[in-house]
């Protein structure tokens, strides 16, 4: 599937994080091995990785957030800081039970 074919508001959902809405979408498979989250960098959202996203998908499960204060992502009552946009990314993966997952980052998320 090209990535214009794909319905990502179908896919986009928010998930509770540390108090505050984190914004993410969620392609492919929960089943079919480790789960890739994708993490943007400064001044963008998960929607830098749409071209990628549906090729990664036929294989594994794959989550792009926004991270926190960034993209549709509230920002975090704690204030915005390395520290607890990694946090946050650590509650959501815990939340929605991923266990193990690869972590690709762009620029300021890696």
């Amino acid at each position: 599937m090209e990535w214009q074919d794909v319905d990502w508001e179908g896919h986009e959902r928010t998930v509770q994080v540390a108090g505050a809405d984190l914004r993410l979408v969620d392609l492919g498979d929960p089943e079919a091995g480790r789960t890739v989250v994708l993490l943007h960098g400064i001044a963008a959202s998960w929607r830098w990785f749409m071209q990628v996203m549906p090729a990664l998908a036929e294989r594994q499960r794959v989550i792009a957030v926004d991270l926190p204060g960034f993209g549709r992502s509230a920002m975090p009552l704690e204030g915005l800081t390395f520290d607890s946009m990694a946090s946050a990314v650590h509650e959501l993966a815990e939340r929605l039970g991923l266990g193990a997952v690869d972590v690709v980052g762009h620029s300021m998320g890696s």
